[in-house]
């Protein structure tokens, strides 16, 4: 018996043996592609830059990384190798002049039949098509449209500032913008009201934050960039990457919206309109293009937390900007009110006139760009720059490296607006700032992010000084380890005084 124990034992050795060195050469197997290809990069290890995430902040970790190997190198996400490319001569490659080798992103999550549609993420026809119905929301003439209901949002905002303002108390800033912002998105996007600067734990805030959470250590992740094989088997179970609460709130939200518009047809043409007329013009197409209910959930959905995110992340680090700049933030009011009647109303014309202000906005941008990397998928096996790509490559694009690079910003840690002087922007290379990505798959809401940002700036600086306060984080803000977006890890507090009328 003793024999057949130890036997038994034996065999459950070998058996772990066995499946931890399959386990192992599983996950290696891709970790020599870099190195035959004569990529430079750091040793894969098992699990490549997966611990780095959970310590450092993305941005950080590329500047990092670029510093020590070059403008171009090969890293690996687990077992997914990665081209990281930070030369703007081969981003223009890439983004503009080869484009049709990169026009997909990679997908490193699972995607169900809900989350196909959204635009960052769609291929091919199907991301063309899903551009050009939603591309004329963003025209001029709907972005001055807009106005009145970005006015009604800015309002609430000043009154909840107003409160913090008498306190004379310390203040987290995000957590105001980011009511603010989801505000103005369901608003000009969905003509409806949720008040979630009076309701910070609205459900619809909430999951937008949830369903924004997207760290690179997080385990959902790294499972599947160890094991890419799963996402195929995740998405024929219907399993997607966000959670299943989050799409319910999202869900009830636009088929709500869209029901009450069915009912009662309305004449507003504001984007959750343009996905229902799109929806019934190409219901009879049989190409695989006609725009779906779920293409309708996938782009309210993707508005909905690309305007709230983006927008809120600028807005909360052009505050802490000015706060820790005081010279910078009374130019700008000086410029505001030598442009502005006493009462006029910040709108999309006249914020044009206010070039300083732009300029502190692009300084903010090149400082702390909402998105951290952004991506493009090889398509087919090709040469770039020399090296040799393999097909579905993935290529990194990282943002906030290229934004603090000194070979192309001088003292790239100083908050400076003057570098977009007209005389500086023309003697710097186009492909170096980034902050919306660039050529056919940049941000289609730029626009409406820039002029929101600009507007309710506007409208707090002629109301309030923005100090900073025993809370605020100098000389600069730590940043959440391994997050694809640019956030302050503890907030970001300032104080707030009353200006004198």
């Amino acid at each position: 018996m003793a024999c057949f124990g130890c036997e038994t034992l034996l065999w459950i050795v070998a058996i772990v043996i066995v499946l931890a060195a399959a386990f192992y050469f599983y996950i290696t197997w891709t970790h020599r592609v870099f190195k035959n290809a004569g990529i430079p990069g750091p040793e894969p290890g098992l699990l490549g830059l997966v611990s780095e995430y959970r310590k450092r902040s993305m941005g950080d970790i590329d500047i990092e990384l670029h510093k020590k190997y070059g403008k171009i190198l090969g890293y690996y996400n687990a077992s997914l190798p990665v081209l990281s490319v930070a030369d703007p001569d081969t981003i223009k490659d890439i983004c503009i002049k080869n484009f049709s080798h990169f026009v997909n992103r990679p997908n490193i999550l699972p995607l169900d039949k809900y989350e196909k549609g959204i635009l960052t993420l769609t291929r091919g026809a199907k991301w063309k098509s899903t551009r050009s119905i939603l591309t004329p929301t963003f025209s001029s003439g709907k972005l001055r449209e807009m106005m009145p209901l970005m006015h009604t949002c800015t309002e609430n905002l000043l009154k909840h500032l107003e409160q913090h303002a008498h306190s004379g108390k310390s203040v987290d800033v995000a957590t105001f913008i980011k009511g603010y912002s989801l505000d103005v998105v369901c608003s000009v996007a969905f003509g409806i009201d949720v008040d979630s600067q009076n309701e910070p734990d609205h459900p619809v805030i909430k999951a937008c934050i949830k369903a924004m959470n997207l760290e690179m250590a997080s385990p959902y992740i790294v499972l599947c960039a160890t094991f890419p094989f799963l996402i195929g088997i995740f998405e024929s179970l219907g399993i997607g990457f966000m959670t299943s609460d989050c799409k319910s709130i999202f869900t009830k939200l636009i088929d709500d919206v869209v029901k009450e518009r069915k009912e009662n047809p309305s004449k507003r043409k504001d984007f959750l309109q343009l996905l229902i007329n799109a929806n019934e013009e190409t219901k009879d197409k049989e190409d695989g293009l006609a725009f779906t209910y779920y293409d309708i959930w996938s782009g309210a959905v993707v508005f909905l937390l690309a305007g709230y995110d983006t927008s809120s992340i600028a807005l909360t680090f052009a505050l802490y900007n000015l706060a820790t700049h005081p010279e910078v933030q009374e130019r700008v009011v000086e410029e505001i009110n030598t442009n502005f009647g006493k009462d006029e109303v910040a709108d999309h014309d006249n914020v044009g006139k206010l070039t300083y202000l732009q300029m502190v906005v692009d300084e903010t941008l090149r400082m702390y760009p909402p998105l951290v990397r952004t991506s493009r998928l090889v398509n087919e096996e090709m040469e770039l720059n020399g090296y040799k790509l393999t097909k579905e490559m993935e290529i990194f694009l990282p943002i906030y490296a290229i934004h603090r690079d000194p070979d192309y910003w001088e003292n790239p840690d100083r908050f400076d607006p003057e570098r977009f002087s007209p005389e500086q922007k023309s003697s710097r290379h186009p492909y170096c700032y980034l902050p919306f990505g660039v050529g056919p798959r940049n941000c289609i809401g730029n626009r409406l992010a820039l002029m929101e940002i600009k507007t309710v700036l506007v409208s707090i600086l002629r109301k309030y000084r923005v100090i900073c306060s025993p809370e605020t984080e100098r000389p600069t803000i730590e940043l959440t380890p391994g997050d694809f977006m640019c956030r302050a890890k503890n907030g970001v507090f300032v104080k707030l005084e009353k200006r004198d009328s």
